[in-house]
C-alpha cells in the first residue's frame, strides 16, 4: 500500500506524527519578552508613584502604552508576583501597587 502511495504522489496521505511547530515556541518567546519590556514601564511608574500604587488609566499617558495592552500587562505582572490589586474597579480601572518581589527586580 505504502509502495502505491510513492508511485502515484500521494505521500501526504499518511497521517505524520504531530510535532510543535518551533514557530510557536519563537511567538511566546516574542510575547513573553514584549510583556517584560512593556512590564518595566509599568514598574518603573508605580516606583516613582507615592505609595507605589496607580490605577491603570493614570499609567497610560505616562507609560505609553495602551489601556488594553495595560490591562494584560497587569494580568501578568499580578501572576507573577510583581504587583498586587489594591482596588478592583468593575470598568478595568484597578488600582495596583508594586509589590516587594517588583522592587527586586528593578534593583
Amino acid at each position: 500500500m505504502a509502495g502505491l502511495r510513492e508511485q502515484y504522489g500521494l505521500d501526504y496521505l499518511e497521517p505524520k506524527q504531530s510535532e510543535e511547530k518551533p514557530e510557536s515556541a519563537a511567538v511566546a518567546t516574542g510575547i513573553d519578552d514584549a510583556l517584560i519590556a512593556y512590564g518595566r514601564l509599568v514598574l518603573d511608574a508605580l516606583d516613582k508613584s507615592p505609595n507605589k500604587t496607580k490605577q491603570i488609566l493614570d499609567l497610560a499617558p505616562e507609560t505609553r502604552v495602551r489601556i488594553d495592552m495595560l490591562l494584560r500587562l497587569e494580568e501578568y505582572l499580578v501572576a507573577k508576583g510583581y504587583v498586587e490589586k489594591v482596588q478592583e474597579d468593575p470598568l478595568g480601572n484597578d488600582a495596583i501597587r508594586l509589590t516587594p518581589q517588583g522592587k527586586k527586580l528593578l534593583s
